[in-house]
């Protein structure tokens, strides 16, 4: 029973990254903000190598995200280490008396030192994307004679995503075409780095109205890939360690520009099964004329028979799914509509270049 109040690194297990929409919403407001206008133009026309393959993807939070509290036994008796709302489930500890940190190990050696035993402690939180002054007052635990924060924390999540491209130059990518966000925080998961390795696709839960399908998957973490240096609205990205040649196109592609995407027939780049990606028809329904960056701009169909028996539609762990129109990128998988597995949304893949 005791060493349930340690403090703890509990790791988020998620199936695989995908927004889920509850309505299908067939129309959004316009942007018109035109200082994008030329900005996006340079990332239009540029050489990429195509994904479509699964990522392993191993995110460490940019400090820890508390998940509960626990008192903490004594030899006096249970103590709490927290008065009222100064720290609550959600909360990201990110330094406590001036250090910065990041794991549960980092925590435990910080309030174990000479000069903070015994002591109320200054901690600093991110509550809400805002950073606000805390108190913590670690209690001695009688079977360990350690100083114990009382919080059950965790430092590091993961999941299954898609790959988008990787640029020619630099071999910088992107992938997942939205962020990751956090349940706990409920906001989109800060990160201190991360990590892409290889994934194997074992299985697949069909998508049906109201409920969303998942691709399963087992994360082969020796087989790192590349590292992992943003999460933002439009996906995660980072750098590849080696170069990667699509098995379908084995030749650099054009990036579309967003204008030139038109209603009509078009291509994903997806993996259903193993590591070994395949080709799917699709019908890209409406393409909206945003001029402001979002990962909803595509409304897509799937119509490829073979994908339909497989997934149902479009799945958890299909995000980051390219999408080729006239042989070039134009946008990658990101949303599903709970309401129709069939369809969902996309993101310019012009924007997804910009980060």
């Amino acid at each position: 029973m005791r060493k349930f109040l340690a403090i703890i690194c509990c790791l988020l297990v998620f199936g695989g990254f995908l927004y889920m929409l509850p309505k299908n919403p067939e129309a959004l407001a316009d942007a018109v903000d035109k200082s994008y206008e030329d900005v996006y133009l340079s990332a239009a026309g540029q050489n990429v190598i195509l994904g479509g393959v699964p990522l392993g993807i191993t995110l460490k939070c940019n400090g820890l995200i508390i998940i509960g509290k626990t008192d903490i036994i004594t030899e006096f008796g249970l103590k709490s280490t927290v008065k009222d709302n100064d720290i609550i489930p959600g909360d990201i500890l990110i330094t406590v008396e001036g250090r910065k940190i990041n794991t549960a190990k980092e925590l435990s050696e910080v309030i174990n030192l000479e000069q903070n035993v015994n002591r109320t402690l200054n901690i600093i939180l991110i509550r809400h994307g805002k950073e606000i002054e805390g108190k913590l007052s670690p209690q001695l635990d009688a079977a360990t004679a350690l100083y114990k924060a009382g919080l059950w924390v965790r430092e590091e999540t993961y999941g299954i995503g898609t790959l988008t491209y990787i640029k020619c130059d630099d071999l910088s990518f992107g992938a997942l075409g939205h962020p990751v966000t956090d349940p706990d925080i409920n906001d989109i998961l800060p990160i201190a780095n991360g990590t892409v390795s290889g994934c194997n696709i074992s299985g697949v839960i069909k998508g049906e109205r109201g409920k969303a399908g998942e691709l399963k998957g087992t994360l082969i973490k020796d087989e790192i890939k590349g590292c992992v240096e943003k999460n933002n609205t439009f996906g995660i990205f980072g750098k590849f360690t080696k170069p990667y040649l699509n098995p379908i196109y084995r030749e650099p592609v054009f990036v579309m520009s967003r204008k030139d995407i038109k209603p009509g027939k078009a291509k994903i780049i997806c993996t259903v099964d193993g590591n070994s990606p395949k080709e799917y028809d699709i019908e890209i329904v409406k393409n909206f004329n945003h001029s402001k960056p979002s990962d909803k701009n595509l409304v897509i169909k799937i119509t490829d028979k073979e994908l339909l028996a497989k997934t149902g539609g479009i799945v958890q762990g299909m995000s980051g799914s390219p999408i080729i129109q006239n042989g070039k990128l134009c946008g990658a998988v990101t949303h599903v509509f709970l309401n129709d597995p069939t369809k969902g949304y996309g993101i310019y893949a012009d924007w997804m270049l910009l980060n």
